[in-house]
């Protein structure tokens, strides 16, 4: 089905009526969530690359650990996490609802919705490159590396709330036509995934960051 993933953004609603009656495949779901987590890791390794040229002593710093150690724990599982709660959620309420569609085209589905998430993260690769391209090569100009980080940081919260958005919209239509149920009744099957998804994400992002400030004593 990756022919035909420019209809996920272009024509949405067409794009999951057409995979609903399609045999279900789980590798591009699959291959969309682990690019997506893959990417999630090159900012890391750009931190890492930079500060090994430019102040070696630091990477010995027992910060880092922790820092790394919360980047997997966060960035890799949380998308991890809220594939299983959507998938297993909307499947559960759909199944007490007579929903029509399997367990496996739910979890494919539901993982097609996931894309906006992987443009979010490859988005804010290019950010984390252009900053510390920037900051290695002219520091002068560029001034503190942390300033430039903390900026980048609240545009991706920003636009955090726009792709959860764009995420539950997709997770509506894939509900909706793997189950066959109306768009307000797949609306209302996903409330409760989607709650559960940010109840169990927010807590530990914010532990992460007051962690984090601790540690810089920021």
């Amino acid at each position: 089905m990756f022919f035909g993933l420019k209809d996920l953004f272009l024509h949405p609603d067409a794009f999951f009526s057409g995979v609903a009656r399609e045999k279900v495949n789980l590798v591009p779901p699959l291959i969309i969530l682990v690019a997506g987590i893959l990417l999630t890791l090159l900012p890391l390794v750009i931190a890492l690359g930079y500060y090994s040229l430019t102040a070696s002593l630091n990477l010995a710093n027992i910060g880092w650990g922790v820092t790394i150690g919360n980047w997997l724990c966060y960035y890799v599982l949380t998308p991890l996490v809220t594939w299983g709660v959507m998938f297993l959620g909307a499947y559960g309420i759909s199944r007490v609802l007579d929903g029509k569609g399997s367990l496996a085209a739910t979890v494919q589905n539901i993982g097609y919705g996931m894309m906006p998430w992987v443009i979010s993260v490859f988005g804010w690769v290019i950010f984390s490159g252009i900053i510390f391209i920037v900051a290695y090569m002219v520091p002068s100009v560029v001034g503190p590396l942390d300033v430039y980080a903390n900026y980048g940081y609240g545009i991706v919260s920003n636009i955090g709330l726009i792709i959860l958005f764009w995420e539950w919209y997709l997770w509506i239509l894939a509900i909706q036509h793997t189950h066959r149920f109306t768009f307000r009744k797949a609306a209302a099957v996903s409330i409760v995934p989607v709650m559960i998804v940010i109840w169990l994400t927010i807590p530990v992002q914010a532990w992460i960051e007051s962690l984090r400030m601790i540690i810089t004593g920021s």
